[in-house]
């Protein structure tokens, strides 16, 4: 599994995005075939509030995947909100935690 590390004041919101622009730019965990050009991407990220330059996402292609390792806050269930509209066959419980899944979907209940 590959090694994240947390950046300096990051909140868990930035940290989940980092991670998911790497699984959209990889074309991983339901996202295969993306709708989205990865300027694209970036341009609605920035929309939603999540400030994202076109290069972020380029970078994150070639960088590992990390699953299992985004932590259930207030924050990361605001982005998971915004992501799940957008990309509804994301595979969104491998980026969390196996022991906070069950948390997860007491915050979390998907649009059917």
């Amino acid at each position: 599994m590959a090694v994240v590390k947390i950046k300096i004041n990051e909140q868990s919101d930035q940290f989940f995005k980092r991670l998911f622009l790497r699984v959209y730019a990889q074309g991983k965990l339901g996202l295969e075939g993306g709708k989205l050009s990865l300027k694209e991407l970036a341009e609605w990220l920035t929309e939603a509030g999540y400030e994202t330059k076109p290069t972020n996402v380029r970078t994150a292609k070639g960088l590992k995947l990390a699953v299992g390792v985004v932590p259930v806050t207030a924050q990361s269930i605001k982005l998971l909100r915004i992501i799940m509209e957008k990309f509804p066959s994301f595979q969104y419980e491998a980026m969390f935690s196996p022991e906070s899944l069950e948390s997860l979907r007491s915050f979390f209940t998907p649009l059917k």
